[in-house]
């Protein structure tokens, strides 16, 4: 059996390149450490603002169990020679109202919201490719 000799615990000075690598390595370890540990701290951090902030939707959820609906704004007369309401949108103040006349042909109305007067109309037809 191999016996230690208890005067060779001792550690011997490490060679100077080998003393560069590690000083290298331990400048390496510590800047990824400190990485992990700032994603750590960004994704409790994010975790924490998401948890405690209410959202819009549970706004709207319990305005909708609360079932109070707004009362009409205004009711607008729409042209006769307009065919089936296919979209409406909302846009800076002004309601877009698109409607399908046929197959090939469509209706755009924008309208403004003040007072339910057309602003604009556009009519579409579909082409030959």
């Amino acid at each position: 059996m191999a016996q230690i000799d208890p005067l060779d615990d001792e550690e011997k000075p490490l060679d100077p390149a080998v003393e560069r690598v590690r000083i290298k390595l331990r400048r390496l370890l510590m800047g990824s450490s400190l990485i992990m540990v700032l994603g750590f701290i960004a994704v409790f951090g994010a975790l924490y603002y998401r948890i405690t902030q209410t959202s819009e939707s549970d706004d709207a959820a319990a305005a909708t169990n609360n079932m109070v609906l707004p009362e009409i704004a205004a009711t607008l007369s729409l042209p006769s020679d307009l065919g089936v309401l296919i979209d409406v949108s909302l846009s800076r103040g002004q309601l877009v109202a698109s409607f399908e006349n046929g197959p090939e042909s469509y209706t755009v109305l924008v309208i403004n919201r003040a007072d339910g007067s057309v602003v604009e109309r556009y009519e579409m037809r579909r082409g030959a490719p």
